[in-house]
């Protein structure tokens, strides 16, 4: 005769089983529902861009971009539009500058707009420096600011905002690029 302790631990037994036969089954149908969503074939009139990010599930496939998500490299612009582009879906910084496709093409559309650099090239306005690296990466003809005022190097006369001028500097010996060249606390100008 079994004792009320074992037909309730029997129960119990039974009971975690079938909760777990459940459960595999239930993620066992997740998964091929999750699969059977993606159309990864090659008949293109009835494929599906499962993620709505402009590329066929196949074609997702095919280029190792991801079908269940529009941003594979996660740089903020959809895969499809970075084909279109010419960009590369699987990289968030195509050109290797520093700057991401999306810092680049501000508006994520596919196309470098004006006041906008371009993904495909590391150095846009061909000045030798690289975009990511470039205080201004559209004007070849400045790339540093040294004192943060917005005015370029090549442009401002005291890069170094201590009241002298530049020329002045290297004429009296001190450091135009350091405005406190003797290290007293006191600026050079």
């Amino acid at each position: 005769m079994k004792s009320a302790k074992s037909k309730f631990s029997g129960g119990i037994l039974i009971i975690f089983l079938v909760f777990s036969l459940i459960a595999t089954f239930s993620i066992a149908a997740a998964d091929t529902t999750e699969e059977a969503t993606l159309d990864t074939d090659t008949d293109t009139d009835t494929d599906t861009d499962t993620d709505g990010d402009g590329l066929i599930d196949s074609e997702e496939v095919d280029r190792g971009t991801d079908p269940l998500n529009e941003d594979t490299d996660g740089d903020g612009i959809k895969d499809g539009t970075e084909v279109d582009r010419g960009t590369d879906p699987t990289k968030a910084d195509t050109d290797g500058d520093g700057l991401s496709d999306s810092e680049e093409d501000l508006n994520s559309n596919g196309v470098s707009d004006v006041g906008e650099t371009d993904p495909l090239n590391k150095d846009t306005d061909s000045d030798g420096v690289n975009d990511g690296e470039d205080v201004f990466p559209l004007d070849p003809a400045e790339d540093t600011d040294s004192d943060g005022d917005t005015i370029g190097d090549n442009e401002d006369d005291d890069d170094d905002n201590d009241g002298l001028i530049d020329s002045e500097e290297v004429a009296r010996g001190t450091d135009p690029l350091n405005e406190d060249t003797d290290g007293d606390g006191i600026k050079d100008g």
